[in-house]
């Protein structure tokens, strides 16, 4: 019986990693808000990037309080 535990330790670490991988992680890459067809991803890329284009002429738009301490390059 001593020898039978250490050895189902062993066997069970790799069982438990497979059914927690299974459950959670394993589902292929499905992120975001939801699923999109492969035909999307440049046209939601694109939406995402002009949406940061925006933002970031918003914020250099701006009055800042110590925008003295950025160089003229990155205002």
């Amino acid at each position: 019986m001593r020898t039978v535990l250490p050895l189902l330790i062993l066997l069970g670490c790799p069982l438990m990693m497979m059914f927690m991988m299974r459950g959670g992680h394993g589902h292929g890459a499905t992120h975001g808000s939801g699923d999109h067809s492969a035909h999307d991803v440049p046209r939601i890329r694109e939406e995402r990037i002009a949406a940061l284009e925006r933002e970031i002429t918003a914020l250099r738009d701006e009055p800042d309080a110590d925008a003295a301490r950025w160089p003229a390059s990155r205002r």
